[in-house]
């Protein structure tokens, strides 16, 4: 094994001030394109320094609960809420739920 360039006490301090990142900097809707990217590239690092089996993989894929943009709305004033999401062409909405039949 190669000796390391840099000190432990830095990559843990380094370590822990990128997950901070993350926590606080995904739901700042300004800097979350950058963060995401961000903890990306840091668990791809760490998925080549160490093996953790999934945790890299399924961490970088629940990266879209923020990156993709859900919104709420109600079905016709009552009933159950729907969940929809918009993708890039503003005219496809992919809904997902409970549909009420056309009359």
């Amino acid at each position: 094994m190669a000796p390391l360039l840099i000190a432990p006490w830095m990559l843990g301090t380094g370590t822990v001030l990128v997950e901070y990142l993350l926590a606080i900097g995904l739901w700042i809707p300004k800097i979350r394109w950058f963060v995401a990217l961000t903890g990306i590239l840091f668990h791809l690092s760490s998925a080549m320094v160490m093996e953790i089996f999934m945790l890299d993989w399924s961490s970088m894929f629940l990266y879209l609960a923020f990156l993709l943009p859900f919104e709420k709305r109600s079905h016709a004033g009552s009933g159950p809420m729907m969940m929809t999401t918009q993708v890039r062409d503003p005219a496809v909405t992919v809904m997902t739920g409970p549909q009420d039949p056309e009359p």
